[in-house]
């Protein structure tokens, strides 16, 4: 089993690409950290490596599946028309 975990990361073209783009679709992503799950749990496969895990977030917590949520409905909302390819770290950092 792997010690590290690997999130996505936005490349320099795909920022290019959103800046250049003519259309008005939007496409925010939502980049989540360590989150509260039955495969967070298979992946740390003891509860002492899952609290390693969550020692090396700064909030010294693992994230709920609800903050995910949540973050996902405010960038469907219409509170979020001017959020445009935009990369919403939810990671507790």
């Amino acid at each position: 089993m792997a010690d590290t975990v690997a999130f996505p990361v936005l490349s320099a073209a795909e920022l290019a690409e959103c800046a250049e783009s003519a259309h008005t679709a939007r496409s925010p992503r939502v980049a989540p950290g360590p989150i509260e799950t039955a495969m967070l749990n298979r992946f740390a496969g003891t509860p002492e490596r899952k609290a390693g895990l969550a020692a090396t977030v700064p909030l010294n917590r693992v994230g709920r599946p609800e903050e995910i949520a949540e973050t996902i409905v405010f960038l469907a909302s219409d509170k979020a028309s001017f959020v445009t390819g935009a990369s919403c770290l939810v990671d507790g950092c």
